[in-house]
């Protein structure tokens, strides 16, 4: 009874909640970390488009290339940790060299938080004997399927 009427006194003793606004409730800022006309910045564009879309806010792409995607990702980093300056990282550039090096200038388990996947790029890296084989039967698959469809035909044949 006691601990009840403890927990009672304390609720009725608490702060009101300050309301909090709608997120977002104005422009986001998307930073691509390396120069305009590649591939990051191409997904930033068309992401930002279908955040637009979707969230009614206006979503403007900065490209802030140099240093492997660290300036950008700086960036962000010192901006205010309330969601309308977005990283469009990729783990080539910053979880890759984050694990590889001791002194990688941003941490990533307390500087940034992972919000989501949003594009997947796919890379294959061959001895050249088996290169050139392949290359030659990718180009007698046939122009219908996927060429990583047919990639992956071709080495589950092997």
């Amino acid at each position: 009874m006691l601990r009840c009427l403890a927990v009672l006194l304390l609720a009725a003793l608490a702060p009101p909640a300050i309301a909090q606004e709608n997120y977002p409730s104005r422009q986001i800022t998307l930073i691509a970390p390396f120069a305009a006309g590649g591939s990051t910045d191409l997904v930033a564009r068309v992401i930002s488009e279908g955040l637009r879309a979707k969230l009614g806010q206006p979503v403007i792409v900065e490209n802030k290339p140099g240093g492997t995607g660290v300036i950008g990702a700086r960036e962000v980093v010192k901006a205010d940790p309330d969601g309308y300056t977005l990283l469009l990282a990729n783990a080539g550039a910053t979880v890759i060299p984050a694990a590889m090096s001791n002194n990688y200038p941003i941490d990533l388990n307390n500087d940034l938080l992972p919000i989501g996947l949003v594009a997947e790029f796919v890379g294959v890296v061959m001895n050249e004997p088996i290169g050139v084989e392949l290359r030659a039967q990718l180009r007698l698959s046939g122009k219908d399927a996927c060429p990583i469809e047919r990639f992956c035909a071709l080495v589950r044949r092997r």
